[in-house]
């Protein structure tokens, strides 16, 4: 657990046994300041699949406007 822009966040990196064709994809989940509603569903957090050796940089980067 972390906090980005002030924001709950949490990286989620591959385990050795992840299977081979996730090619080494990691996550990064950051609560949005407010829902965001997309159709007719309301979201409370932002999900950026990357793989592992960027999600850190992207992460870094993120900013919500």
């Amino acid at each position: 657990m972390m906090t980005i822009q002030n924001r709950e966040a949490c990286f989620i990196f591959p385990s050795a046994d992840q299977p081979a064709e996730m090619n080494k994809q990691a996550a990064l989940i950051v609560r949005y300041p407010r829902p965001v509603r997309i159709g007719e569903t309301f979201y409370n957090y932002f999900i950026l699949w990357a793989d592992v050796n960027h999600i850190r940089q992207m992460g870094g980067r993120l900013s919500f406007i």
